[in-house]
Order: structure tokens, then C-alpha cells, then sequence
């Protein structure tokens, strides 16, 4: 059973509005070589700042794993950014579970 600690900080509503706002520059930022990863992990950074507060390295690590090959349709990127999130935040409640035990 994982643990609801409240040093571990819930996505909100707001978290998420700013990365709806973020995606929109998926069609400005593409490049030849990885497509649209900037606009991607600019997207997401707030998120994962906010779920990897406490680990710098963690976070850097993150971000790389989101500057990597990405290229999709524009219109429905925030479907995929979301699927991130809740990727993301299970990977952080999953370390932390492992390091409880």
C-alpha cells in the first residue's frame, strides 16, 4: 500500500492548465533531429519540478528522458502529455515505496 506522506505534492488542476498552455508550442520548436522534444519537456517541466523537489538529480534525469525523439500531431499532444504525468508521478510513488521497505 503506497503511503499518502505530505511532503509528496498532489498534481493539481492548475499544474495541468499550465501544461495545456505549455503544448502549444509543440508546432513552433520542431527540429529535424528529435521533432518537437524541446516543446515537449518545456510542457512538462513544471510537473516534474514540482514531483522531483527534493532530488535535483532525479529531476535532471526526468527531463532528459523527455528531451529524447518525440513527434506527434499538435492537436492531440496533451493526451500524451498526460499520460506522462500520471506515468511520472507512479514512478516517484514507486521509488519511494521501494525505499519504505
Amino acid at each position: 500500500m503506497i503511503s499518502n506522506k505530505k511532503d509528496e505534492k498532489d498534481i493539481t488542476q492548475k499544474d495541468l492548465n499550465k501544461i495545456f498552455w505549455r503544448s502549444f508550442q509543440m508546432e513552433f520548436s520542431w527540429n529535424y533531429e528529435r521533432q518537437m522534444n524541446l516543446a515537449y519537456a518545456y510542457a512538462i517541466a513544471p510537473i516534474l519540478k514540482k514531483i522531483y523537489t527534493n532530488n535535483h538529480l532525479e529531476l535532471k534525469k526526468a527531463l532528459k528522458r523527455h528531451l529524447e525523439f518525440f513527434n506527434m500531431t499538435p492537436w492531440i499532444v496533451t493526451l500524451m502529455l498526460g499520460i506522462s504525468v500520471v506515468l511520472e508521478e507512479g514512478n516517484k510513488k514507486m521509488e519511494n515505496l521501494m525505499k519504505t521497505q
